[in-house]
């Protein structure tokens, strides 16, 4: 492998976090952790966990901590579905309030390969979902297409993507979030491990009013 092959990421990786500190201006920042395990036991099904962990600013307490056991089909090459269950406690977007969630996750999920390089997903979820102080189950949905363009040339770094997350809540009938990735970047130290290093802007709201966080985060994606 080349210096120059590796210096060059290293050099973009030092411009973007240089650029961090003006996006984030007078946002807070968040720090994101996620992970997903699956085993597969054939073919078709494959069964797993997700483990996510989040924290703002100088905030002591994780501001979300997430767990989820999994359950996957694969239909066919460009197609899969999944069913989650999943516990998580997080605090409100004022991290004023902090609650317990539950939630029952049905996903219908496409993959198509749009070029040799370039690969178009999207993740569809349902999610049913009880939270605590609420009368009632709520429930939303939640879309997020992304592309994914392989870089054979860039050394450790094996590829590039972007993706952008609308959730719609059923309770209030509105879109309640986005969360836009303009660019993140994937690396594989492993053929069963996954390591995907992004930026986040995540817009959301809460109580009538629209809050908005940074983050920088990394999903460690391993398959056995």
């Amino acid at each position: 492998m080349s210096r120059t092959a590796i210096n060059c990421p290293r050099s973009a990786w030092v411009v973007l976090l240089g650029l961090l500190p003006m996006w984030a201006y007078a946002d807070p920042f968040q720090a994101w952790y996620q992970s997903t395990l699956f085993y597969r036991l054939n073919e078709d099904w494959s069964v797993g966990s997700y483990f996510d962990l989040r924290s703002t600013d100088a905030y002591e307490d994780p501001t979300v901590l997430m767990v989820s056991p999994r359950l996957k089909y694969d239909l066919n090459p460009n197609w899969f579905f999944q069913v989650n269950t999943t516990y998580l406690e997080a605090k409100s977007p004022g991290q004023e309030l902090r609650r317990r969630h539950w939630r029952l996750e049905f996903e219908a999920n496409p993959r198509y390969a749009l070029t040799e390089r370039l690969v178009f997903s999207s993740r569809n979820r349902f999610e049913l979902r009880w939270i605590d102080g609420a009368e009632q189950p709520n429930e939303r949905i939640r879309i997020r297409p992304q592309l994914d363009l392989a870089t054979p040339n860039l050394g450790f770094i094996k590829g590039v993507f972007a993706n952008n997350e609308t959730f719609y809540d059923f309770g209030p009938t509105r879109i309640t979030e986005n969360r836009l990735t303009p660019f993140g970047v994937v690396i594989r130290p492993k053929s069963f491990m996954e390591l995907r290093v992004y930026y986040l802007w995540r817009h959301t709201y809460f109580r009538n009013q629209w809050y908005n966080y940074h983050a920088l985060g990394i999903l460690a994606n391993f398959n056995l």
